[in-house]
């Protein structure tokens, strides 16, 4: 199934942020091949699995970060069982950085070195923190903006994929 999946923002916020952890249905622990507008961030913390990146197979292993930019089809699947798995899918909307980040949309990180994993994941947690502590939306938009910086400044050897992904990413242009 080639899915089309709405991101839903939370509270007004350009952004949603998925907890995954030993509590999570395990039906959250697999998503089939989709495809949506914005650009997701799968991090994990502990666990394992497999994500497939226009049709790239990639492991999912501990402290690893996928960027899965927008319009891309992928999938995600933990390893059962998922009681080890704890980790976040951050899906971002773009559009609302397009004045600062105007080329992020069209470029293609499906993964990040272990330095950069590791600082994604750190504020990512400090986000998860934020909202768990009511922050202000302006110190989330803060966080997000951080997380952005870093995956743009990310220099990548990955050449487009598919003439599909090109273009979608053309169509949007």
């Amino acid at each position: 199934m080639n899915d089309y999946q709405k991101i839903q923002n939370d509270q007004q916020l350009p952004f949603h942020l998925i907890v995954f952890d030993e509590n999570t249905p395990q039906d959250l622990h697999f998503y089939p091949r989709h495809w949506h507008e914005h650009l997701e961030i799968v991090a994990t913390i502990t666990g394992k699995g497999k994500v497939w990146i226009e049709g790239e197979e990639y492991q999912i292993k501990d402290n690893n970060v996928f960027v899965i930019s927008p319009m891309v089809y992928h999938q995600v699947q933990g390893s059962f069982p998922y009681t080890h798995d704890i980790g976040y899918c951050l899906q971002i909307d773009l559009s609302r950085f397009d004045s600062l980040f105007p080329k992020l949309s069209k470029q293609y990180y499906p993964t990040c070195s272990q330095k950069i994993s590791s600082t994604i994941i750190h504020e990512i947690n400090l986000l998860y923190q934020d909202m768990m502590d009511n922050k202000d939306n302006y110190d989330l938009i803060i966080r997000i903006i951080k997380i952005l910086q870093m995956i743009d400044k990310q220099k990548t050897t990955y050449p487009i994929q598919s003439e599909k992904y090109k273009n979608r990413l053309l169509q949007i242009s």
